[in-house]
C-alpha cells in the first residue's frame, strides 16, 4: 500500500539535476494553489518556525515575487538560525543578486562556512556529455558515467580512458546509475528530460557487467520523472520519482513494482548498511523508511539545530554514516551525516568538500571507491534545456571527477573556518 509522508506542505523549487523549470510545491490542500509560493512556505513555517531550510526557500520566493525587504529579512533568519547555506544564482535569488544589501548578507553567511578543498582529480571527460550519474564496479575497476545529452552510458577505466558501453538507441536521458557487484549487474535510469515524459518514458534498464548485454528494461508507468536508483541486499531496486514524489520498489525476480511512499521532492536514495531501512533525500531533509513496515515512515531524520541536509542530490551509505551531495542550498557541498545508533537521527553533520574547490560546478552524484568518495564535480546540468539544447555549448567545461578521502590522516585538517 502506498504511504504518504505527513507534513506535505513544503515549497516547490528548481530541480537542478535536469535543469528543467521547477518541481512540485507541496500543498496541504487544493486551496493552497491560490496562494503565492511565499505564502505557502509561510504556512509551513508556522509548524517549523526554527527551520533554516524553510527560511532559505522563503527568501528566494520573496525576492522572486519582488519583495526585497521580506527577502532580506528571511535571509537574515537563515544567517541567525542556520549554517551550511549559501544562496545560489537561481531559486529567486537572482532577482536580488546585484543588490548590495543582499551581497553583504550573503558574504556574512559565506564567512561561516568551512573551507574544505582536500580532493584530487581522478579523470575528466570530453565536453558536451552533460553527465549526471556515476557508479563503480570494484571487480573490473571501472567507472560508469551516464550522459544526459548523448543518451548513453560510458565505461571509464581506472586510468581515465573512456569508451561507449550502451548501444545507440537503447536509452533516453541517463540519470541515476547503480552497480550490483555480487550479481554482476549495472542498473540505470532512462527517462525523457527533453519533452513531456509519458507512460513509457521512465525505465530502469539492467545490463550484464560481464558482457555488456542489455538484460531487462522495466517501465515504471506510474512515474512522472525517475531520477535515482539503488540496490537492496536481496537485489530489489529502489528508485525515486522527483516530479511526482513517488518512491518505488522493483522486485528482483519478477520486476513487479510497488509504490512505497509519496515523498515530494524525492531524489537521492540509499539502503542502510544493515539493509533494513531506506533513506530518501528530498526538498527539506532526509526521510527514513522501515523496509519491514514495523515503523511508520519518518519524514525527516533529526539533525543538530541549525544544520541542513536538504535538497541532497546523490545519497550513499557508508557504514554508520550517509554521504550526500548538495547543489541547491549551496553552490556545491559534500556532507557526511553521522547517524545515531537507531538510524533515526544524526549526531553530527560534517563537510567533506566545500564550494571553494574550483572544480565544483553543479556536482550531482558520486560513488564510494574504497576509502574515497568519487564525486561527479563538474556537470553543468543546468545548461541542458528544453528540446535537448545546450546553452552556450562553446563555453562548456570538461566534466571532472574528484576523489575525496574519507579517512584523512590526522595531520591533514578536514576543515578550516572562514573563507
Amino acid at each position: 500500500m502506498t504511504r504518504s509522508i505527513p507534513g506535505r506542505s513544503v515549497p516547490r523549487f528548481l530541480r537542478r539535476f535536469a535543469a528543467v523549470a521547477a518541481c512540485a510545491l507541496l500543498v496541504a490542500s487544493s486551496s493552497a494553489f491560490a496562494q503565492s509560493r511565499s505564502e505557502r512556505i509561510r504556512e509551513r513555517l508556522k509548524t517549523r518556525p526554527e527551520d533554516p531550510t524553510l527560511w532559505y526557500f522563503l527568501a528566494g520566493a520573496e525576492f522572486a515575487e519582488g519583495h526585497k525587504d521580506e527577502g532580506l529579512a528571511a535571509l537574515g533568519k537563515v544567517d541567525s538560525l542556520g549554517r551550511g547555506f549559501l544562496p545560489v544564482h537561481d531559486l529567486g535569488f537572482e532577482a536580488a543578486w546585484d543588490d548590495s544589501s543582499f551581497q553583504a548578507l550573503r558574504a556574512r553567511i559565506e564567512a561561516k562556512l568551512p573551507r574544505v578543498t582536500t580532493a584530487r582529480e581522478v579523470f575528466r571527460l570530453e565536453k558536451g556529455l552533460i553527465p549526471e550519474g556515476i557508479t563503480w564496479d570494484p571487480r573490473t575497476r571501472s567507472y560508469f558515467v551516464g550522459s544526459i545529452a548523448r543518451h548513453e552510458i560510458l565505461r571509464v577505466e581506472a586510468a581515465g580512458k573512456a569508451g561507449h558501453w550502451s548501444r545507440p538507441g537503447e536509452l533516453g536521458n541517463v540519470l541515476g546509475l547503480a552497480v550490483d557487484a555480487p550479481r554482476r549487474r549495472l542498473h540505470a535510469v532512462s527517462t525523457d528530460l527533453e519533452g513531456t515524459p509519458d507512460s513509457t518514458s521512465n525505465r530502469i534498464v539492467t545490463y550484464d557487467l560481464e558482457t555488456g548485454k542489455l538484460l531487462r528494461s522495466v517501465t515504471v508507468a506510474a512515474a512522472a520523472q525517475l531520477n535515482d536508483v539503488t540496490v537492496g541486499p536481496g537485489g530489489d531496486l529502489f528508485t525515486t520519482d522527483s516530479r511526482a514524489g513517488n518512491v518505488f520498489r522493483i522486485h528482483a525476480e519478477t520486476g513487479a513494482i510497488d509504490t512505497l511512499v509519496i515523498l515530494p521532492g524525492a531524489n537521492g536514495i540509499a539502503v542502510s548498511a544493515d539493509g533494513k531501512a531506506l533513506y530518501v533525500a528530498h526538498s527539506t531533509g532526509v526521510a527514513r523508511l522501515d523496509l519491514a513496515g514495523a515503523d511508520p515512515p519518518l519524514a525527516r531524520i533529526e539533525i543538530p539545530a541549525g544544520e541542513t541536509i536538504a535538497a541532497i542530490d546523490g545519497l550513499y551509505t557508508d557504514g554508520a554514516t550517509l554521504i550526500g551531495v548538495q547543489n541547491l542550498t549551496t553552490p556545491g557541498r559534500v556532507v557526511r551525516i553521522h547517524l545515531r545508533a537507531d538510524g533515526k537521527g544524526a549526531d553530527r553533520i560534517e563537510t567533506l568538500l566545500s564550494h571553494h574547490h574550483p572544480a565544483l560546478d553543479e556536482p550531482t552524484t558520486g560513488v564510494l571507491v574504497g576509502r574515497t568518495f568519487a564525486l561527479l564535480a563538474t556537470t553543468q546540468v543546468a545548461r541542458f534545456g528544453p528540446g535537448g539544447k545546450i546553452e552556450s555549448p562553446e563555453t562548456l567545461k570538461a566534466p571532472v571527477v574528484l576523489a575525496i578521502p574519507l579517512d584523512p590522516s590526522r595531520d591533514q585538517p578536514r576543515s578550516v573556518p572562514g573563507r
